[in-house]
């Protein structure tokens, strides 16, 4: 499943990455300068000059005019085709039409007749543009058809009138060629999309052309509405666990730590993918307290379908603080290790605290089984509760996925953990936290707006921290470079956490979709933010209580582990399918209008 999203979400980089309007415009000014006055050097009793001239007004100027009408005029309303993309759009129509001219008039300079072939390779290029223009506007486009189909005709109509009047040569054949090749490309690209289309609605019940377009208002323009709206007709219902420790001074909570059993994700701002942050934010603006958001023990297959079922549950989070019932002793961290596998446990109170990673192996995402066993152990060794905790920090190029068998080592490390923990005599204990938003990182870096956040527990023998870093999981290395830096603050064992934010994924093109903490930022200056970080959670240690409480959120609508598979797969298996569609429905039809065209 996960090979399926990180392949579909790697497609990101190809959506729309364009330069500046600015940029565009002067390209199209060269490009169709440079490529009709090249055209122009094969014609016989033609110059440069007026080639040049040429490729200004007969492409440039049309293709800057009738982006500006079709953007103002016809696509008002459409977030996703402001100015620039339309002349994305025109750049390559550009390009069709250069190549068709030098083409055109290399062929022109073989043959007898002055200007026939140059004149018929324009002509097949009006449908080339005509055809794409189709493509892409209806793929992308909710809007309604009149205004789609005057916005793929208008640009390539001002280009041909002005070709039309440079050739008045042009007789009724001619006509009748541009006609017939529109049509023939143009029935080419309503097969295709029509043939893709109905690949999703056999898939999974949804046509692929409209979830494609809420993907694309998703990932380039940031409005997950439509998207949400597709998959909220998919979802299942469940309920959802989430377990929070709360550390009291005089019963108010200055530090909160919250592991939701469910995933921050698909992508940006789409279902659960801001969650992390959601709940520190509004969490903290309740209780005045320091909250952390590490990442739980959950897959993609528990993404929140849409931002109505990411507000119960941050509700729901909000309104159970107070918690009651809070202890005053806690244990030392006891860690457990077994070749890549490494779990820590540390009773606080009646509740234990377990993290997981395999560092300095690659992972992903744990499952959500390896969590439920573990809460059942703890609970069946006599406490009452147990906080899960998916460390989430160790990823490289590739990232590898759990076998059952490794599920199981890891799994054995982390009951151990708890068997060597669960009977120590718990004793007093200080509390120190301390939060960072690092101002020279952002989002399009790997930094989520929630920041760093260290927690530092002491106890009569010694110092554990726990650093939750607001990130889509670690570049290999990056932990123990950490884990280093605050042992060597007088820590005696710590464990850092990403949590699995999504905010951070489809910002910007990159081979994953997002950039790893520790990848594109400055590692230095991380880590002198992290040390930082620690000496001011130990230079406010206090006499503290620890209180744990899960709570339930009834009948939250997930993605499920059947929808997120069929939606991922069918992305990606489209991609790949339009290279096979291209060529067995578009080749024929370029073949009869390219035959068509030059031997009639």
């Amino acid at each position: 499943m996960d090979d399926y999203l990180n392949s579909a979400i790697s497609h990101y980089k190809s959506l729309f990455n364009l330069p500046s309007y600015r940029t565009l415009v002067t390209i199209l000014f060269v490009l169709t300068s440079v490529s009709e006055g090249v055209a122009f050097s094969f014609i016989k009793y033609q110059s440069i000059l007026t080639g040049v001239a040429f490729g200004i007004t007969a492409f440039f100027f049309p293709c800057i005019m009738s982006d500006f009408v079709t953007q103002r005029a016809f696509m008002r309303g459409d977030s996703l085709f402001t100015l620039r993309r339309h002349a994305g759009l025109s750049l390559f129509s550009c390009i069709v039409w250069g190549l068709s001219s030098i083409i055109g008039a290399a062929a022109t300079n073989l043959s007898t007749t002055a200007f026939d072939l140059f004149s018929k390779s324009l002509l097949l290029s009006f449908a080339f543009v005509t055809a794409f223009r189709f493509l892409i506007i209806n793929s992308t486009s909710s809007l309604g058809t009149g205004r789609k189909v005057a916005t793929i005709l208008l640009q390539p109509l001002f280009c041909f009138v002005v070709v039309i009047a440079y050739f008045p040569i042009l007789g009724a054949k001619d006509f009748f060629l541009i006609l017939f090749d529109t049509i023939t490309l143009l029935g080419a690209s309503i097969v295709f999309s029509r043939i893709i289309d109905s690949y999703g609605k056999r898939t999974i019940g949804i046509g692929a052309i409209d979830l494609f377009k809420a993907f694309v208002n998703s990932w380039a323009e940031g409005i997950p509405t439509g998207l949400e709206y597709q998959f909220e007709k998919l979802g299942e219902e469940i309920d959802v666990e989430i377990d929070l420790l709360a550390f009291e001074d005089c019963e108010n909570p200055f530090a909160i730590m919250v592991v939701p059993a469910l995933h921050p994700g698909p992508f940006r701002n789409v279902g659960s993918s801001t969650i992390p942050y959601d709940i520190q934010e509004k969490l903290s603006n309740k209780t005045g307290a320091v909250v952390c958001v590490p990442h739980g023990t959950a897959g993609h297959e528990l993404d929140l379908t849409s931002a109505g079922q990411r507000e119960k549950v941050i509700q729901a989070v909000v309104e159970s603080i107070p918690i009651k019932g809070s202890f005053k002793g806690i244990t030392r961290m006891v860690r457990v290790e077994k070749d890549y596998f490494k779990a820590s446990c540390q009773v606080l109170g009646r509740s234990a605290l377990v993290t997981l990673t395999c560092s300095p192996r690659s992972t992903e995402d744990l499952p959500t089984s390896l969590g439920k066993a573990l809460t059942k152990f703890s609970l069946d060794s006599g406490l009452d509760g147990a906080v899960i905790i998916d460390s989430h920090n160790c990823i490289e190029q590739e990232a590898s996925f759990l076998s059952m068998a490794d599920t199981l080592v890891l799994q054995e490390c982390a009951k151990e953990a708890i068997r060597r923990v669960v009977n120590e005599k718990r004793s007093h204990f200080e509390c120190g936290v301390s939060h960072i938003v690092p101002e020279e990182f952002s989002m399009n870096d790997g930094m989520g707006p929630g920041g760093i956040v260290v927690l530092v527990l002491k106890t009569k023998s010694d110092h554990t921290a726990y650093v939750t870093i607001d990130g889509n999981n670690m570049i290999k290395g990056v932990r123990e470079k950490i884990l280093e830096s605050i042992i060597n603050l007088g820590i005696n064992d710590c464990e850092i956490f990403t949590t699995d934010t999504h905010v951070v994924n489809a910002i910007g093109p990159s081979k994953r979709g997002y950039h790893p903490i520790g990848e594109k930022i400055d590692q230095k200056k991380l880590l002198d933010l992290i040390r930082k970080a620690t000496q001011e959670a130990l230079s406010n240690l206090r006499v503290a209580k620890v209180a744990f409480k899960k709570i339930k959120v009834k009948k939250v609508k997930v993605l499920g582990e059947k929808n997120i598979l069929e939606i991922t797969r069918l992305v990606d298996v489209i991609m790949k399918k339009i290279k096979t569609l291209a060529v067995t429905i578009f080749l024929p039809a370029i073949i009869l209008a390219v035959a068509l065209t030059a031997f009639f």
